[in-house]
Formats: C-alpha cells, sequence, structure tokens
C-alpha cells in the first residue's frame, strides 16, 4: 500500500514519532486478539513438587500483560473519540488502525461527506494520541 505520510509539524509531532503513532495504531487489531487469547490463561496444577521453570507467577504476568494491551486499546479508542467531536471515532480507526482508504471507508462511519472534516479530526486524533501517550496520567 502506498501511503503518504502527514505532515504534522504544526502539532508538534515530528515524522519519526508520527511513524511511532502509526505503528502503534496498526497494532490494535494484534492488540485486541492477543488481549482476547490471554483471557483463558490458568493458573499451573499445584503438585506441591519443586519446579524448575522459571520464578514467579504465570497468572500474574499474564494479567498484567493483558492489562498492558487492553491499556493500549483503551488510550487509541478515547483518542479517536475525543477527535473530532466524536463524530469520526469508527472512521479513524478503520482508516489509521486498520490502513483503509477514505474511499474504502464504510459510508456509516461516515458522518459527513466532506473529507477535509475528516482528514482534520484524523489530524487531531495523532495530536490527542501524542499528547496522550507523553502525560499517561491525565
Amino acid at each position: 500500500m502506498n501511503e503518504r505520510d502527514l505532515q504534522l509539524e504544526e502539532y508538534g509531532i515530528g515524522f519519526w514519532e508520527y511513524r511511532e503513532l502509526l505503528a502503534f495504531c496498526r497494532q490494535y487489531p494484534q492488540k485486541i486478539a492477543e488481549a482476547n487469547s490471554l483471557i483463558r490463561t490458568a493458573s499451573p496444577e499445584l503438585t506441591g513438587m519443586p519446579r524448575a521453570s522459571g520464578v514467579g507467577d504465570r497468572v500474574a504476568r499474564t494479567v498484567i500483560q493483558r492489562e498492558r494491551l487492553t491499556r493500549d486499546v483503551s488510550l487509541i479508542d478515547r483518542c479517536a473519540a475525543r477527535a473530532g467531536d466524536g463524530h469520526w471515532q469508527r472512521a479513524i480507526i478503520q482508516n489509521v488502525c486498520y490502513g483503509k482508504k477514505y474511499e474504502q471507508l464504510d459510508p456509516g462511519t461516515l458522518r459527513s461527506s466532506r473529507r477535509n472534516d475528516f482528514y482534520r479530526a484524523r489530524r487531531e486524533f495523532f495530536y490527542l494520541l501524542s499528547e496522550a501517550k507523553k502525560n499517561p496520567e491525565e
């Protein structure tokens, strides 16, 4: 797919930061699938015998990993919902995270037929995502 990179210098986002944010978003479907696959993790059978397979609790590590994945997905969802007053959330997710072109988007996800409004909301999404990643406590 031949894509043009967004120019977001006016938002304080350089070329490489944009690429990092885009790569983070492109992992969205993978993060959802991986988080869902971690739901069924069970603790190992307790036999009372010592094990040499490593130190730590496998279930706790799995919960921490799943929490990280769901936090990333939630961050993308929140920023997409805030961009463009929330009118473009599904369209932004489809475009940025799944790589669909504007022309390929489901008409039901497009609140307005004005392409410029969508692209403005997409730039705002990257700005909000950049700020949220810089200040995770907000």
